[in-house]
């Protein structure tokens, strides 16, 4: 009983951004109004962009290195990542006055780096008891945090964008507290330069990584609004928010996968075994997720007369989207090696290959005399073909690694 109680803590933990994120939009949305909600979502977004520069790579370093670290060791990592993170943070002040200054990309400057900043230390101090295994405290203080932020907005206190993202970042940026004291306790200054170089390099690939996957599905929408017009831009937001949602646990079990990995690094043989029993249960899951989805659709699309289902071709758009969602599954435990193995350039030049194979077929389609409809077929069956070559090509380096071939 505790065992599984222990996993549902877990796996509720890793995904609670996900779904914090999900119930911040609906409460902005109800309290505020479409017009702030859609200002608030912009920067929202801009900030999720930034983010994997100043938060997502060293978060991943931190999965990998601190669980592997005890005692001073592991206050040195954390010191050095969270230097690192300020250090990023500082960067990002001139890139978002810059937005803020040209034109309306930036409707708050000065919310978007209160939030961005909260965001980014919270995620280190989150992702650093993931990989402690603190999952208990972890929740406590997740659902703290969050509840302080969201009191403001039941009275409807903030009246404009910037002073929104301060109460919403207010409890993440007392975070600074700890975090200062950890870096000078840490002394991270007195560590090797090579580790600061390495680490930061690291930081950025595993970044750019995440961000040139992500950025593909982030990059849909858009390009459907300019081939296929506002329906079909409404269908891809749609049927990515609803996906998204199902993500949410495979995406908290590969979080929740790394530190076990990162532990037993040195041991291949239990490496092995790990690995072999994570595919053989994210491959169960995959196909689930293929057969649970599809049903679905086809099940909503029987029932009921929502102006999704009437799009032409939505339900091959609804299909292959699926498809990809299940290879992206597949091809987690593969990434997961290769991270916990700190084999960031690798990683960094498949998404990288990967995000201009698909810019270079998302262009060539656009200029082609096909019909919209055909033109985003086109696309996302080249999304799954250049993701079931990328997954391969995880799962022969990651093969390597464990010496299997």
């Amino acid at each position: 009983m505790k065992v599984w109680f222990r996993r549902l803590l877990a796996l509720w933990t890793t995904a609670f951004p996900g779904i914090q994120r999900l119930t911040l939009v609906l409460v902005v949305e109800r309290t505020y109004g479409p017009q702030l909600l859609g200002q608030f979502s912009n920067d929202l977004g801009i900030a999720g962009l930034l983010g994997y520069f100043t938060a997502v790579g060293l978060c991943g370093l931190t999965l990998v290195q601190l669980p592997r670290a005890q005692g001073a060791e592991a206050r040195g990592v954390l010191g050095r990542h969270a230097a690192l993170q300020l250090l990023l943070l500082a960067l990002a002040v001139p890139v978002i006055w810059g937005l803020a200054r040209t034109g309306d990309t930036v409707v708050s400057g000065t919310g978007l780096l209160y939030f961005l900043a909260g965001w980014s230390l919270w995620q280190l101090m989150r992702h650093a008891m993931i990989a402690k295994s603190r999952y208990g405290v972890l929740s406590i203080i997740d659902a703290c945090l969050f509840g302080i932020a969201l009191i403001p907005l039941f009275g409807r206190w903030p009246n404009n964008l910037a002073d929104l993202f301060l109460f919403q970042s207010l409890p993440y940026l007392l975070l600074l507290l700890p975090l200062g004291w950890l870096i000078v306790r840490s002394a991270p200054w007195r560590q090797p330069v090579r580790q600061w170089r390495s680490d930061g390099r690291r930081g950025v690939e595993l970044g750019l990584a995440n961000l040139f996957t992500g950025g593909v599905m982030m990059a849909v929408p858009p390009y459907a609004m300019n081939v296929g017009g506002t329906r079909y831009a409404a269908l891809f937001g749609l049927l990515l928010t609803l996906l998204g949602v199902a993500l949410l646990v495979p995406r908290a079990m590969a979080l929740q996968m790394i530190p076990q990995l990162a532990r037993h690094r040195d041991a291949v043989e239990t490496l092995r075994a790990i690995v072999l029993k994570a595919r053989r249960r994210l491959l169960m899951i995959a196909v689930c997720v293929l057969i649970v989805l599809s049903s679905a659709w086809f099940a909503l699309q029987a029932t009921l007369t929502h102006w999704a289902f009437t799009v032409p071709g939505a339900t091959v758009i609804a299909l292959l989207l699926i498809t990809y969602l299940a290879i992206s599954q597949l091809s987690i435990v593969s990434a997961n090696v290769l991270q916990v193995f700190e084999d960031s350039f690798f990683i960094f030049s498949a998404n990288g290959g990967y995000l201009a194979t698909m810019a270079i077929a998302a262009l060539a389609l656009a200029l082609s005399p096909w019909s919209g409809l055909a033109k985003l077929v086109g696309v996302l069956v080249a999304v799954n073909l250049c993701a079931l070559i990328r997954m391969l090509a995880f799962d022969r380096r990651a093969s390597r690694l464990l010496g299997v071939v």
